[in-house]
């Protein structure tokens, strides 16, 4: 396997990855969703096309999965798609005796032998606290989160339940019934088990520290809203604002219409928002100032202090949640997207508070509810509804990668669907910035349609009650198959070039406009996929061409569905980078690490294993290469290199010795 690195010279970061002597299979093209139904419980023949994957993918690889199915419908009965539930209960073989010698360096002496088995009162010894490790702090690993607890199940932990890497651990409170049991010689006996594995990620607090100091910094002066209003316009005097409120408008408003053109079309000193909304409209901008002919010049060699505009604007979001006005909302919601200290460390505790807290803002402002018919100035109707639909996506996407419970629910809001007429496009006088908007607005209505869907996709798939009731493939196919249908009447509705291949989109330039959407809609289908692939871990004995419908569609599409990320990421150039700013994209990004380790992990054979050990590999390079440049990266990155780090065979443990995975990696490289 080769890489040219020659063209990292390039600004646009062009480079090719070349895989010498192995391909991937290609993605179908277009596959049909004509002639669908729901499965049947009563085991009649089933057309499962609606699981095909229906975008086309640009890589021109040979199809692995002639040998078993021509893509025509299959019949079988649902009592032949899964093992019933005395199968699953059965021991697969396992894992070889003893700890590996990489183990030994980073594991804990062991516990003293009664320490290894349940105590008889069901009080565990502060040895196994999640709260009194000393310097570390527990996350619950989400069910949705881009760290798949159904992935970790694979994983080899020590005697205390813990997998260990660098600076964070992941540590099991439960075993999944559903999986065979641990190694004795490796792992606690004893441990409980439930329908849902349930895991915490430990992580070391001196990769917080920088957090800590932030809030120690953006505190540190107790600064009276007057004096911030000072310092404001000291570190950002008027002309500058003027400049940066309109890269504002042509980068941020266009696809995050979080400002109302009427209030803001023009300089800032007689604008009524407050200092803190002013101050992170300003910091939002500001790293776009080198598009600007005249910033690019003149902050050339000092640009302005982003860190002291976010301080004003988390201390001014301190004062404004005292008080109840469409700005608080307004603030809550760009100071989400206040950029991470670290690029690599996922978000704090206090992200998803904030998320919360902009809805309980929002509900309190009465914004889910539908203003239409309202007796209030045009504009401030068009505001709110934008404003609902903003808190919508992002309490939707954040509660998704975060592997929260949303606390949005269908029937607790009645705001109509985007109009081309609420974006405020007459109120806008700069006219390249009005261009910008007008070209946006139809992605950003997309995106809106598709958050509604996301938030059935968490309910039906990844909640803990939808988890706890479909636990066989055939009940989450059920539940699949509704959702693959509201994403298929979504895709019928959206601009052109969302569908597009890569390539095409690459020639016209059509990644500038669709790219976001695009990895957004990729997730969601990851998402779903993921889901269908809980039940489908390593079956000894099965082989490529035993697999019965609809497995092969699933791993096939599955597959499908990853290399068109991979293909995306790989695609994208510096300029596309600016428009992949909201803060959740990294962990969007971060799903397909997971997904593609899932892949390896459960490939149903040889054959499968490669190509997934393949596309892992691919996925590494790519996001390592292009990391350099985009740092939204770096957490993707990290999240596969910390595996890679410890050992691949390290997670594939509950598989056994004989699967595909585990076999592919006794194996010499050449061999």
């Amino acid at each position: 396997m080769s890489i040219d690195v020659s063209a990292f010279e390039n600004a646009d970061l062009e480079f090719d990855i070349d895989v010498d002597s192995h391909t991937l299979p290609p993605v179908p093209d277009q596959l049909s969703f004509l002639g669908q139904r729901p499965p049947d419980s009563q085991g009649a023949a089933i057309d499962w096309s609606y699981l095909n994957f229906p975008i086309c993918n640009d890589f021109d690889f040979p199809s692995r999965m002639s040998a078993i199915s021509d893509g025509s419908p299959q019949a079988f009965r649902l009592e032949h798609i899964s093992p019933g539930p005395n199968q699953r209960h059965e021991q697969r073989e396992d894992v070889a005796n003893g700890i590996s010698s990489s183990d030994k360096d980073d594991m804990p002496e062991n516990l003293p032998p009664e320490k290894h088995e349940a105590p008889r009162n069901g009080d565990w010894s502060n040895d196994f606290s999640l709260d009194e490790r000393p310097g570390y702090s527990s996350q619950l690993v989400g069910l949705s989160s881009e760290t798949d607890p159904f992935l970790l199940r694979h994983y080899q932990y020590d005697t205390r339940d813990t997998f260990r890497m660098f600076a964070l651990d992941f540590r099991k409170v439960t075993d999944d019934i559903n999986m065979p049991g641990p190694a004795a010689s490796s792992q606690s006996s004893q441990i409980p088990a439930s329908d849902i594995p349930v895991q915490f990620v430990m992580t070391d607090e001196e990769i917080c520290k920088e957090d800590v100091k932030l809030i120690d910094t953006d505190f540190a002066g107790f600064n009276t809203e007057a004096e911030d209003h000072a310092l404001l316009y000291k570190i950002v005097p008027i002309d500058l604002g003027s400049r940066l409120l309109k890269l504002f408008f042509k980068f941020i408003q266009p696809s995050y219409p979080v400002l109302s053109s009427h209030d803001h079309n023009g300089e800032y000193r007689n604008c009524n928002c407050s200092t803190g909304l002013r101050a992170a409209v300003y910091a939002l901008a500001a790293p776009y100032y080198f598009l600007d002919d005249y910033l690019s010049v003149d902050r050339g060699y000092q640009q302005p202090s982003t860190e002291e505009l976010w301080g004003i604007a988390h201390r001014g979001l301190q004062r404004d949640s005292r008080k109840s006005h469409l700005g608080l909302v307004q603030l809550s919601l760009l100071f989400l997207h206040r950029p991470p200290q670290n690029y690599a460390v996922a978000d704090i505790p206090s992200s998803w508070a904030l998320a919360c807290s902009v809805l309980a803002a929002a509900e309190t402002l009465g914004l889910n509810l539908d203003p239409s018919d309202w007796k209030l100035p045009s504009h401030e109707v068009r505001l709110r509804k934008r404003l609902w639909w903003l808190v919508h996506v992002e309490h939707t996407w954040r509660a998704l990668v975060l592997g929260r419970p949303s606390h949005i629910s269908a029937s607790s809001w009645d705001v109509s669907e985007l109009t081309g007429d609420d974006f405020d496009l007459d109120d806008i006088a700069d006219a390249e910035a009005r261009s910008c908007v007008q070209a946006q607005s139809p992605y950003f209505t997309a995106l809106c349609s598709l958050s509604t869907i996301a938030s059935e996709v968490l309910d039906a798939l990844y909640s803990i009650k939808s988890i706890r009731q479909a636990t066989t493939l055939e009940a989450l196919l059920v539940r699949a198959h509704p959702l693959r249908m509201l994403i298929q009447q979504w895709r019928q509705k959206l601009p052109p070039d969302v569908l597009k291949p890569t390539k095409e989109l690459m020639e016209d330039d059509g990644l500038d406009n669709c790219g976001p959407l695009r990895l957004t809609y990729l997730t969601l289908e990851l998402l779903v996929f993921r889901a269908l692939l809980r039940p489908l871990a390593y079956q000894p004995g099965t082989s490529e061409q035993e697999m019965s419908e609809p497995r092969s569609t699933i791993f096939q599409n599955s597959q499908s569905c990853a290399k068109l990320v991979l293909e995306l990421v790989a695609a994208l150039k510096a300029n596309h980078f600016v428009n992949f700013w909201p803060s959740y994209t990294r962990y969007q990004l971060s799903y397909m690490t997971n997904f593609a380790l899932l892949l390896f992990v459960q490939s149903p054979s040889m054959a499968i294993a490669k190509e997934n050990k393949l596309l892992l590999d691919k996925w590494r390079i790519t996001v390592r290469m292009q990391s350099r440049a985009w740092p939204v990266l770096k957490l993707a990155v990290m999240r596969l290199d910390a595996v890679v780090w410890k050992g691949l065979d390290h997670i594939v443990s509950w598989a056994g010795k004989d699967s595909p995975a585990e076999i592919l990696l006794r194996k010499p490289p050449n061999a």
